[in-house]
């Protein structure tokens, strides 16, 4: 439950918001084993949404890798993931959203492409009380919006459930 509401879909996933949702065209490819799980995409989201039709892909590449590993023991269990996703967006007449004046952003005919790399760690801890779950989540982004150059690091979400 932990890794299905904190970490599953953070910074990709379905949008199941509407009736019409999104998904991805592409291909995945999953090696698992008790000890290691090994995950590669390539895909391409579709319009979906608030499209009725949804079926067209949009003009955007998705790649992710990750690697995940079991840590801890059996009374306090752990999991800890490494990955990396590359996302190009090439779609034309689309005004990007930052702080920049309306005009300079409509101007801006450039793509964005933005990779994200980091990690994520969970861990169950027995205590008296009964099991606390913890969350310790980072990445850090680099890449270009537009004619922008972009990073940022995201080490804050350090939470107990």
């Amino acid at each position: 439950m932990l890794k299905r509401d904190r970490i599953s879909q953070r910074l990709l996933g379905n949008f199941g918001f509407s009736d019409v949702l999104r998904s991805f065209d592409g291909a995945q490819y999953t090696l698992s084993t008790p000890t290691l799980n090994v995950t590669a995409l390539a895909a391409r989201p579709t319009a979906g949404v608030f499209q009725v039709n949804g079926w067209p892909e949009l003009n955007i590449n998705v790649f992710y890798g990750a690697l995940t590993k079991p840590a801890g023991s059996e009374r306090n269990p752990g999991e800890w993931r490494l990955f990396g996703l590359w996302y190009d967006d090439h779609r034309r007449g689309i005004v990007k959203v930052d702080n920049r004046p309306a005009i300079t952003r409509n101007a801006d005919s450039e793509s964005i492409a933005v990779g994200t790399y980091g990690g994520n760690y969970l861990y169950v801890a027995a205590t008296p009380s009964g099991p606390v779950d913890l969350v310790f989540w980072g990445a850090v982004q680099a890449g270009s919006w537009g004619a922008l150059t972009h990073s940022v690091n995201w080490f804050s979400d350090r939470r107990t459930v």
